[in-house]
């Protein structure tokens, strides 16, 4: 019966186990993004389930070998900045380790045969507790942190982490094999630390959820302040044109004025500022929706100044339910892209669809691209050094397409690079 019984329980623990594995793995693809290969997930997987059954203690060594453990397994593992990667490893090292440490310093099972498995799996079950807790915390929520955030972090980390080195082998926690006395305060020092290392660690992954969720705050707040001021600039050069236009029985008047002093010099000179205006500039009849229309005049004109071909087809009613400044940021940002990366390539040739039928508004642009599209956690990170100022374009567009649950969709291929969107209107 007994042989039974511990056979049932060896297959419950070795579910658990796998369960801290899954659990934690989930928790860990939310704060960090793998790279490509279902062997990174089973690494990580095995990784968990296996620490989850590891021993230690106050005052054991094994401790410190933990340390380069997690670091190489997350470095080895995810994507992203060293620092981020060795911030998320400290973190579940500060939740996981004191855990360890108390479990296996206090003799709850004194007196059983299989007291080390019963450790072991009670162990597990804190453990899955903590991480099932987390995950429901953390949600499905995707987190992205600048390397200031990150480096902030750790040094709310650098507290609890070095609570667990001064508590093992290499710190105060060598003395509990001094003395029986020092053993036991030892014990009861450590006993009151670790509940609160734990309770920090707890806090810390808290802490990157609530950064990454103002950081994500501030970031959409740039993006609509930059698609406001696009759609401003474009407003004020079309009513610029509009009020030139509309002057032109003064300018003609100021002309007149010049040639009946015989001041030919400056009638010419007046001339010449008049027709480099905006307002001189054949403008063309492309679309009848006037944002569209605006916003094409304007793009086309810059692709003709750099020799870029466009190959359009548009089919938009003259009004839309998705607002003009939203209509600016996905179009402007579009063809913005299209241009700067067909001014880098031989071939200077742009596609665009953009049509309005059957519920849906439809925008395709295809361009000629010779660079890499960087995409971090779901969002496309800029290559460029001016990070403040470039590299919304993209997130930009993709923020506009959510704000109207549509779909997007970019890839690159054959050395070019195309822009799909829908949205239902």
């Amino acid at each position: 019966m007994d042989r039974m019984f511990w056979i049932g329980f060896f297959i419950i623990r070795l579910i658990a186990y796998g369960l801290v594995g899954y659990v934690y793995l989930k928790l860990s693809m939310k704060l960090l993004e793998i790279r490509k290969g279902k062997l990174y997930e089973i690494i990580i997987f095995i990784f968990f389930a296996t620490i989850s059954t590891a021993n230690n203690w106050i005052g054991d060594e094994n401790t410190l070998f933990f340390i380069p453990l997690y670091l190489i397994v997350f470095i080895m593992c995810f994507k992203g900045s060293i620092l981020s990667k060795s911030v998320v490893s400290i973190s579940f090292f500060t939740l996981i380790v004191p855990v360890g440490m108390v479990v296996g310093s206090y003799d709850f099972f004194t007196g059983f045969i299989q007291s080390y498995q019963l450790e072991s799996f009670l162990k597990a079950l804190v453990y899955l507790s903590f991480g099932l807790i987390l995950n429901r915390l953390v949600g499905d929520y995707k987190i992205r942190l600048s390397s200031q955030l990150w480096g902030l972090i750790s040094g709310i980390l650098i507290g609890p982490f070095f609570a667990i080195i001064g508590l093992s082998r290499l710190g105060i926690g060598q003395a509990v094999y001094s003395s029986k006395i020092a053993n036991e305060t030892i014990y009861r020092i450590a006993f009151i630390i670790l509940p609160f290392v734990v309770m920090t660690g707890i806090a810390v992954f808290m802490v990157i959820v609530l950064l990454s969720k103002h950081e994500e705050a501030r970031e959409r707040e740039n993006l609509a302040i930059q698609r406001e001021t696009y759609y401003e600039g474009l407003k004020s050069e079309q009513e610029l044109i509009r009020t030139m236009r509309h002057d032109m029985k003064n300018h003609l008047l100021s002309v007149q004025n010049y040639i009946s002093k015989d001041n030919i010099d400056a009638a010419r000179e007046y001339i010449e500022k008049l027709t480099e205006s905006p307002a001189f500039r054949q403008s063309r009849q492309i679309s009848n929706n006037d944002v569209v229309n605006a916003i094409m005049d304007s793009k086309m004109e810059t692709m003709a100044e750099s020799g870029i071909k466009l190959d359009y087809k548009i089919g938009v009613p003259e009004m839309l339910p998705i607002s003009d400044v939203d209509i600016s940021a996905l179009l402007g940002n579009a063809l913005d892209n299209a241009i700067e990366a067909t001014e880098k390539c031989f071939e200077k040739k742009i596609t665009m669809r953009l049509r309005a039928d059957k519920g849906l508004f439809m925008l395709m642009v295809k361009n000629p691209f010779s660079g890499e599209i960087i995409e971090e956690n779901g969002r496309f990170i800029t290559i460029k050094k001016d990070k403040e100022n470039h590299g919304f374009g993209l997130i930009s567009i993709s923020d506009v397409v959510k704000l109207y649950n549509g779909t997007m969709e970019t890839k690159v291929e054959n050395g070019e690079f195309e822009l799909i969107l829908s949205i239902p209107i």
